[in-house]
C-alpha cells in the first residue's frame, strides 16, 4: 500500500448469507460512533480510489453561464446565496442564514468569468464528499481489478509528473502519454481525471446475445410452458422437444448447454413453485436478512407477542411404577418472541389437545401472573376449539395464526425445540437418534432398551433446562441472554399491571373445558348429564335449580366429576358410578368410545352409548389390553400436576389430584420393597423445587 494513503484495516463479517466476506474502514478518518463521517468500502481497491478521488482538486466539468435572476440560487465562496434584486448597479443577495449583501454588478460578473460565482448543484448532482452521483456510478460499476490497475496508473503517472523518466518508471512514454491525455480528458468531462484512469474490462468483448430472436424466444417460451411445470420434466428431456420443435419449423435449436445456462438464470423460488409447489418452494425463499419497516417483528416489548406450540422431544420414557416403556411424550411451550425466554412449560404423553393448552396457560399465569397481548399458534385443531378461543376472548388476548408449512414464521419456538434436542435430550439415555436409521439399529443400541427417565424425572430436568440454563445462556441473536433482554424489555416497556390476571378459583375454572355442549338441564333425582353420566349435587335438590340450563366445566384428568355453576357458584358434582370412573381421564373415555363405537360399526348395529356399557367395558379383562398403557400414562401426568402446583389440594379443594387407586398403590409398594431387597436401603432421591 502507498505510504501517502492511510493505514485501512480489514474487518471480517461472518454474515454468510450475504455472500459478504471482507469490508476496509479507515479507522483514523473519523471515530466509529460517528456514522455520518465513516465510510465502510467493499474492498481496498475501492477505499483508496474514494481516498483518490475526495484529495484531488474539483474542477466543475463545463459549468456554463450562470442564470442571473430574481429568485435563483448561486453558490459563492462555498456558501449559497439567493439574488433577491438585480439592478442598474448592484446586485442584492441573501445567504442562508440571513445575512444580506449588495455586489457591484461589474463585480459580481467578473466573479462569474472567473468562476468564483457557480450554480449549484442540481438535483441526481448531489456531491457527497467531493465526489458526485455520476463519479460514485462509475465507481460502482468498476471491478476490483478495474480500480487496482486504475490506481496503478495514477501512482505512476504523479510521479512521471514530479520529474521521473519512463526509463526509471518501468513504463513506456508512449502508454505515459495515453494516460494523460485520459486523464485531462476526464477532468474535462467529469472534473476528476482519476476517473479516466479507471479500465473497464467487464466491457471488454461482445456482450450481445449470438442466438437468433426466433431461437431466444423458443427457448424461453419451452422453458416457461414445458419445463417450470409440475410435471417435473428433467432438463434434457425438456431441450430434446425444444429442439425437436425448432428441426420441424426450420429454427437453429439452442445447445444443451445453452438451455441450462437459461434455466439457471431463472429465479429459483418462482421456478420451484411453478415445479414442486409452494411447500417446496418455501425451502428456498430468500429470509428476512435484515429488519426494515415493512419486515415482520417479534413484537416491540415482552408479552407483546407469545409463541405456543406442540413438540415431541425425541426420548423414550418408562413407567414410574412398572418401568414399562410408555412411548415418546409431547411437550408444550409458550415463548417470548421480543426476549425469546421461555415462559411455560407442560409434558404429557396425550397428543396436542385442549387439555395440554390448559396446563401450559395455567402453569404461564402461575409463573407469572399474566398472559400475552397476541398469541401466536398454527393451524392445530386444538387452538380452533371454542373453549380455547372463548379463554382468550376473556382475557381480551388476539390470536394469529401462523402460515401453513412455514416454519420461519414461527422461528423462535422452533429453535428453542431445536437446541433443546441437540444441547439437552441428545445427551440423554433412551433418546430416539439411533431409531431415525432403522436398517442400522441393534438392540444394543435401541432406544427401548436403554430408556430409564420417568414423564416426571424428565419433566423436573425439562424445566430446569428451560428456565435455569436456557433462560441465562447467550443467544447469538438478542447479544445477550434471554432473561437479560427480558429484564431489559420490561424496564423500557413498563411492567403494565393492569395486563395482571390472579392465579385463583375463578381462573382455574376458565381454564377448564366445556363438553360439546356447555349447558345442561338439570333432571330432577338425576341430576346433569355430560359424557354419557350423570353427575349430582346436594344443590340440585333445590326446587329452584330442578330443570334450568346450568354451565358445565369437566376436569379432563378425572371424569367422575364436573363443575357446575349454580346460582353465581361453582359446585362439585359426582357420577353415578363414581367408583367405576374414577381416576379415568378424558382420554381413555375418547379411547373406550371410540372402541365401542368400532365394534358395532363391524357389527352393523348403530345404538347409542350408554354409560353401563362403558362400565362393562372398563371392567372386562379387555380394557387391560387396551387402556393397560394409557392408565399408567394418566398416572404419571399426575404426577405432572403435582410437580406444577403442590398447593392445588390446599388451595382449592375442586382440584384436589385423585389418589393413585389400590392396586396402582400395592403395585408401587412392591417395587419399593424389591428395591429395599436389592439395596438393603432406600434409593435417596433428589428433589427439586420449583423454578421461578
Amino acid at each position: 500500500m502507498d505510504s501517502t494513503l492511510p493505514i485501512f484495516r480489514k474487518t471480517v463479517n461472518q454474515t454468510a448469507e450475504c455472500g459478504l466476506k471482507h469490508i476496509y474502514i479507515d479507522l483514523f478518518a473519523a471515530p466509529l460512533a460517528d456514522s455520518q463521517y465513516v465510510h465502510v468500502f467493499r474492498d481496498e481497491a475501492m477505499a483508496q480510489a474514494y481516498l483518490i478521488l475526495s484529495e484531488s482538486p474539483y474542477q466543475p466539468s463545463n459549468p456554463g453561464p450562470v442564470v442571473v435572476g430574481i429568485g435563483e440560487r448561486i453558490v459563492w465562496d462555498g456558501r449559497a446565496w439567493t439574488i433577491f434584486n438585480q439592478g442598474d448597479t448592484v446586485v442584492s443577495m441573501r445567504s442562508d442564514s440571513g445575512d444580506w449583501i449588495e455586489v457591484n454588478r461589474e463585480e459580481f460578473y467578473a466573479l462569474v468569468s472567473r468562476n468564483r460565482i457557480t450554480q449549484p448543484i442540481q438535483k441526481g448532482q448531489t456531491r457527497i464528499g467531493g465526489i458526485n452521483d455520476e463519479e460514485v456510478t462509475i465507481l460502482a460499476r468498476a471491478t476490483k481489478q478495474d480500480l487496482e490497475e486504475g490506481n496503478a496508473r495514477y501512482r505512476l503517472l504523479q510521479r512521471y509528473r514530479s520529474g521521473e523518466t519512463p526509463q526509471q518508471l518501468g513504463t513506456p512514454y508512449r502508454t505515459l502519454r495515453d494516460w494523460e491525455v485520459k486523464h485531462e480528458e476526464a477532468e474535462r468531462e467529469y472534473g476528476h481525471g482519476y476517473l479516466g484512469l479507471i479500465t473497464h474490462y467487464q466491457r471488454s468483448g461482445n456482450p450481445q446475445r449470438k442466438l437468433p430472436d426466433a431461437s431466444l424466444e423458443a427457448m424461453q417460451k419451452y422453458i416457461v410452458n414445458d419445463y417450470e411445470t409440475d410435471k417435473q420434466k428433467s432438463k434434457v428431456h425438456s431441450w430434446g422437444q425444444m429442439a425437436k420443435y425448432c428441426e420441424k419449423n426450420g429454427i437453429h435449436a439452442p445447445t444443451y448447454k445453452t438451455y441450462c445456462k437459461e434455466i439457471a438464470k431463472r429465479g429459483d423460488y418462482e421456478q420451484t413453485l411453478k415445479r414442486k409447489g409452494r411447500r417446496a418452494a418455501y425451502q428456498v425463499e430468500v429470509p428476512y436478512l435484515f429488519l426494515e419497516y415493512s419486515t415482520p417483528r417479534h413484537g416491540d416489548f415482552p408479552w407483546q407477542i407469545v409463541h405456543l406450540d406442540h413438540g415431541q422431544p425425541d426420548i423414550q420414557l418408562v413407567s414410574s411404577r412398572t418401568k414399562k416403556v410408555l412411548g415418546k411424550p409431547w411437550e408444550t411451550v409458550m415463548v417470548d418472541a421480543y426476549s425469546r425466554r421461555t415462559l411455560a412449560v407442560y409434558l404429557s404423553y396425550d397428543p396436542p389437545s385442549h387439555r395440554s393448552d390448559m396446563m401450559v396457560i395455567r402453569e404461564c399465569v402461575r409463573r407469572y401472573k399474566r398472559l400475552p397481548q397476541i398469541l401466536v399458534v398454527d393451524g392445530g385443531a386444538d387452538f380452533n376449539s371454542t373453549y380455547f378461543e372463548s379463554l382468550l376472548a376473556y382475557y381480551n388476548i388476539t390470536k394469529l395464526e401462523r402460515p401453513p408449512a412455514e416454519p420461519r414464521a414461527g422461528s423462535p419456538i422452533e429453535r428453542l425445540f431445536g437446541t433443546t434436542h441437540t444441547s439437552f435430550i441428545y445427551n440423554l439415555l433412551g433418546n430416539t437418534q439411533a431409531s431415525k436409521q432403522v436398517r442400522e439399529m441393534t438392540q444394543s443400541v435401541d432406544p427401548r432398551n436403554k430408556a430409564v427417565w420417568t414423564l416426571s424425572a424428565f419433566y423436573r430436568r425439562l424445566c430446569q433446562w428451560c428456565y435455569d440454563v436456557y433462560d441465562t445462556s447467550f443467544h447469538s441473536t438478542l447479544e445477550q441472554s434471554p432473561r437479560e433482554e427480558y429484564e431489559a424489555g420490561m424496564a423500557l416497556g413498563g411492567v403494565r399491571p393492569y395486563r395482571e390476571i390472579d392465579y385463583d378459583k375463578k381462573f382455574l375454572m376458565m381454564t377448564l373445558p366445556a363438553p360439546e355442549r356447555p349447558m345442561a338441564k338439570v333432571i330432577y333425582r338425576k341430576g346433569v348429564q355430560v359424557h354419557y353420566e350423570f353427575y349430582w349435587s346436594e344443590k340440585f335438590r333445590d326446587s329452584e335449580v330442578v330443570g334450568t340450563d346450568v354451565e358445565i366445566r369437566y376436569d379432563p384428568f378425572d371424569i367422575s366429576r364436573v363443575f357446575a355453576l349454580v346460582k353465581g357458584e361453582w359446585i362439585s358434582c359426582t357420577a353415578a358410578n363414581r367408583m367405576i370412573l374414577r381416576n379415568h381421564s378424558e382420554r381413555e373415555l375418547q379411547l373406550i368410545s371410540a372402541e365401542l363405537r368400532r365394534r358395532q360399526t363391524v357389527s352393523a348395529q348403530q345404538y347409542q352409548i350408554r354409560i353401563k356399557h362403558i362400565a362393562e367395558f372398563l371392567a372386562s379383562v379387555e380394557a387391560e389390553e387396551l387402556l393397560g398403557i394409557q392408565r399408567l400414562r394418566d398416572a404419571e401426568s399426575r404426577d405432572i400436576l403435582q410437580i406444577i402446583d403442590p398447593s392445588y389440594s390446599d388451595q382449592f379443594s375442586l382440584f384436589q389430584v385423585p389418589a393413585l387407586s389400590l392396586d396402582m398403590q400395592d403395585m408401587q409398594k412392591n417395587d419399593e420393597d424389591e428395591e429395599d431387597s436389592e439395596d438393603g436401603k432406600p434409593e435417596d432421591a433428589e428433589i427439586y423445587g420449583d423454578y421461578e
